[in-house]
């Protein structure tokens, strides 16, 4: 679509001409880690990238002068969801990195970033390892101090703790049909390879999807402390997932993107919007 880019495919000439007071750059913040024994390791990284897509979209037609441009997707991230009970489940295949290393990370890029010019610089995610965010969180922080001209910020750390909720049409809306109670509480939950990734997947790549989640019931998060072993999933049954949920899900959040950068881009603070996690 016109307006916007991926930097990996631009010339230093056609990075050059782009009008750093009209162009927001998207860092996609993706993760490889299990998704029970039916989602990818990237279904993380599969998230982002449409929600990334979708926010580039809607922010080019809301904007007619705005240019967006997509850095190259990073596929790693910290606090992998099983670690987050108490690291007893050692045996995972996830791959993460330290969250303090992911913040360097973070910082390098945005550094050569604002190197080159550009003000605004926004992270797109979709995992809530508290650690992962905080490490975004203050990456970002410490950057717009040391560049009083740079507006960034973490635009999942703010969804995930509700901010920007009524900026984007509702389930029943979007899918065109009746979303019943059950589906919506199994959204609702907090949850992880659960009804929601399962969604998301089976509307970006079924093929990926493995046909054993049509049985797959749901598991409490209070649940998993107690499991012998890590079961890679938890929150809404996976069973209740369909593909029209999934593009639904997608395009909420990046509504919801969508609404906090162009705020942030207006000059409006982003401070008082709630802001996940909370310490």
């Amino acid at each position: 679509m016109d307006r916007i880019y991926e930097w990996e495919k631009l010339t230093n000439p056609a990075l050059a001409r782009l009008d750093r007071l009209h162009t927001a750059v998207l860092l996609p913040l993706g993760h490889t880690q299990q998704f029970g024994p039916h989602l990818p390791h990237g279904t993380t990284s599969y998230a982002v990238r449409a929600i990334t897509q979708e926010t580039a979209e809607l922010l080019t037609m809301t904007d007619r002068d705005l240019n967006v441009v997509c850095l190259p997707l990073l596929a790693y991230g910290a606090d992998p969801a099983e670690m987050q009970r108490g690291n007893r489940f050692t045996q995972s295949s996830s791959l993460s990195i330290k969250p303090e290393t992911l913040a360097h990370i973070i910082s390098d890029i945005v550094e050569g970033v604002v190197r080159n010019g550009f003000r605004y610089l926004f992270t797109i995610g979709h995992h809530a390892g508290r650690y992962h965010c905080r490490a975004v969180q203050k990456a970002l922080d410490r950057l717009c101090r040391q560049y009083p001209a740079l507006i960034a910020a973490d635009t999942f750390s703010y969804l995930y703790a509700g901010a920007a909720a009524n900026a984007a049409p509702d389930l029943t809306t979007l899918t065109k049909r009746r979303i019943s109670p059950i589906e919506q509480a199994a959204i609702d939950t907090p949850g992880h390879g659960g009804t929601g990734d399962t969604a998301i997947m089976l509307a970006l790549d079924p093929g990926l999807v493995g046909t054993g989640y049509a049985g797959m019931e749901g598991i409490p998060l209070d649940n998993v402390a107690e499991m012998e072993e890590w079961s890679g999933y938890f929150g809404g049954a996976p069973s209740m997932a369909e593909a029209d949920l999934g593009r639904a899900l997608i395009s909420q959040q990046a509504y919801r993107v969508t609404s906090l950068i162009r705020k942030a881009i207006a000059g409006e603070s982003l401070a008082d919007l709630p802001r996940y996690p909370e310490f």
